[in-house]
Parts: C-alpha cells; structure tokens; sequence
C-alpha cells in the first residue's frame, strides 16, 4: 500500500511538474507574442517618424530650391533695373546738353 501511495504521489508530482511547465511556457508564449507586438508598434511608429521626417524635409527642399529661383530672378531684375537707370541718366544728360545747345542759340 505504501508503494502504491508513494508511486501516486509521485505520478501526482509528475502531472504537477508537467502542468507547471506547461504553464511556463504558455506564459513564455504569451510574453513573446506582447514583445513581439510591442516591437512592432515600436518600428511602425519609428516608420511613421522617418516618413514624416522625410516628407519635411522635401517640401523643405522644395522651398529652398523655390527661394533659389526666386533669388536668381529677383538679381535679374535688379540687373535690368539698374542697365535701364544708366539709359535714362545717359537720355538726362543728352537732354540736359539738347537744352544748352538751344538756349545757346536762343
């Protein structure tokens, strides 16, 4: 009788032990599918960022290279402004000479 109580208390320790490990390794399983998941929102999130990041900083370029135009068309301009001053200074001066000539021979 005592090997047959011995032998289920054993039997009894072995389905204990069993259950155990079975729980550790749903329990295992389970915190692997959370870091899993965890490590997944993490890269997403991270993916979204560079996006995003990414996005600006080609509307920022964009900006950039829209200033740089406008830059190089505005000096164009300036150039013109300045070649038509020097045209009317020059017409002035003719002008101003014309006048002399006429009132010299007035």
């Amino acid at each position: 009788m005592e090997v047959a109580e011995s032998r289920a208390g054993a039997m009894a320790a072995m389905r204990a032990a069993e259950e155990e490990a079975a729980r550790r390794a749903a329990n295992d399983e389970a915190e692997q599918k959370a870091a899993t998941v965890e490590a997944t929102t993490q890269r997403e999130a991270a993916e979204r960022r560079v996006a995003v990041l990414t996005g600006t900083r080609a509307s920022e370029q964009e900006r950039v290279n829209t200033l740089t135009q406008d830059a190089l068309l505005l000096e164009r301009e300036i150039e013109e402004a300045r070649a038509r001053r020097v045209e009317l200074e020059t017409r002035m001066e003719r002008l101003a000479t014309d006048r002399q000539v006429a009132d010299q021979e007035a």
